[in-house]
């Protein structure tokens, strides 16, 4: 485990650490026990599994828009994949908390999900074990929202553990694996989403299946205007509202937008400007403008000012 707690070789990996010192050990009930010549074993057959952190979003084939949108999206997919990474190999989740305390305040919700997603998936690999319900206990007193939403990422590679992972949620964000379930499927089956598939239709559970469309679609036009409008206009009418709200999320969680371009999206926003703006505030209030001031002393915009930039103008 020396090499999950060396912070030069997790720079390497993420290429985003800062050296912040960890906020103490959590509860250590909350690692995987196995015997150590299975659990060398078992890391070698999931590290299989592992996603390449350098992979960009044009090396993924989606389109990109101007220079410093792309770099901030590339930044979040490192993020996010350096997490799915360690979740997917790590059964020492204590540890892995501590290694988000390292990241900088604004994408350790990145890493969070990232870890959600990667737990979930070594579920399946290894037949069992609870480590995504592990991980949502543990990150349950910071990052609760932003680990089912992680959860639901995982649901939408692997639908058929739908049950075994809304067994291992807390009944009070377990909708919020629907976020992450829409988030995925828009974003990794781009083209069939913008034909109008949804996995979920009704009930609350399509509202918060949209609102991850939405937040998905602004990754998914590389943070090209014009491209993401098309998108949102192209769905059915009655799915705009929470789009429009999972936009806003996306806009000032992942930043990227500039002044320039989130006039336009105010603009086009229209009758959704009220769900454009919640979704902000909630992106805001998730931790990433609040936790950072918390955590780092500074105010916020000082702390991440793409998100103060966003959640101001939104």
């Amino acid at each position: 485990m020396s090499k999950l707690t060396d912070c030069t070789a997790v720079a390497r990996e993420s290429a985003l650490m800062r050296g912040a010192e960890p906020n103490g050990r959590p509860d250590a009930r909350c690692r995987i026990p196995s015997p150590s010549w299975l659990s060398g074993f078992a890391r070698r057959w999931r590290s299989a599994f592992s996603m390449p952190v350098g992979a960009s979003f044009a090396d993924l084939g989606f389109p990109t828009g101007k220079a410093e949108i792309r770099r901030r999206m590339d930044e979040v997919a490192r993020v996010f994949l350096a997490g799915f990474n360690r979740g997917l190999v790590e059964d020492d989740y204590p540890a892995l908390m501590e290694l988000v305390g390292r990241i900088n305040p604004d994408r350790r919700g990145l890493a969070v999900e990232g870890i959600a997603m990667g737990a979930a998936a070594a579920d399946a690999l290894m037949l069992g074990g609870g480590r995504l319900r592990a991980w949502l206990k543990l990150a349950k007193a910071r990052y609760p929202a932003l680990a089912h939403v992680g959860a639901g990422m995982a649901l939408a590679r692997m639908p058929w553990r739908k049950s075994a992972i809304l067994e291992q949620c807390d009944p009070v964000y377990a909708y919020l694996v629907f976020d992450g379930l829409g988030f995925g499927d828009a974003l990794f089956s781009t083209a069939r989403a913008l034909r109008g598939w949804q996995r979920v239709r009704s009930g609350y559970a399509a509202r918060t299946y949209d609102q991850g469309v939405g937040r998905a679609l602004w990754f998914a036009s590389g943070g090209c205007i014009d491209g993401l409008l098309a998108s949102i206009r192209s769905l059915d009418k009655e799915r705009h509202a929470d789009l429009w709200s999972g936009l806003g999320f996306a806009l000032t969680y992942a930043g990227g937008a500039g002044k320039d371009e989130l006039s336009v999206v105010i603009d086009a926003a229209g009758p959704y400007r009220a769900q454009l703006a919640t979704g902000s505030a909630f992106a805001a209030e998730s931790g990433l403008v609040h936790r950072a001031r918390r955590l780092t002393g500074k105010p916020a915009n000082k702390a991440q000012p793409e998100t103060v930039t966003a959640a101001e103008s939104l």
